[in-house]
């Protein structure tokens, strides 16, 4: 049905922009609104460095900026084509790679994982080599590496 609707679907646009598209296509909200949306999120994450509480979530975040939380979303995924929990990961697995870099004696890996704001091992690992394209034991020798040529 997409397909009749959209034929450019099969001319190489890719499904999951024009998905995205329809899915806000009745929302009028515009691009400037949205990239003040963007630009208060990332000043919070960055300040408050929420995102290192695991169980923080969009609600809290609706909340705190005092912004509808489909208004965040939709500004998350039309921007940074990112959910939430993208977006956040994206911030965890950043705040991992920092202290997996300057890992003391002692630390570990799942230390970093929980200091990152991630709560379970699978979800840790699977972030962290979706974002880096390594795991964090890869990541970390090859900083190793880095450090001692």
């Amino acid at each position: 049905y997409i397909g009749m609707i959209h034929p450019e679907l099969l001319k190489g646009s890719t499904f999951l922009e024009k998905v995205t598209n329809l899915k806000y296509k009745k929302a009028k909200l515009t691009d400037s609104y949205l990239e003040s949306v963007i630009s208060k999120v990332d000043d919070l994450m960055l300040k408050e460095t929420v995102f290192l509480d695991a169980d923080y979530n969009l609600n809290q975040l609706a909340q705190t900026l005092n912004i509808s939380r489909h208004h965040i979303s939709q500004a998350l995924s039309l921007i940074l084509n990112k959910s939430f929990n993208e977006y956040i990961n994206t911030h965890r697995i950043d705040h991992a790679k920092t202290l997996l870099e300057e890992l003391e004696e002692g630390l570990n890996i799942k230390t970093v994982m929980y200091e990152s704001g991630f709560n379970n091992r699978v979800s840790f690992n699977n972030n962290f080599k979706k974002i880096t394209g390594l795991t964090a034991s890869e990541y970390l020798k090859r900083e190793y590496v880095k450090k001692n040529r």
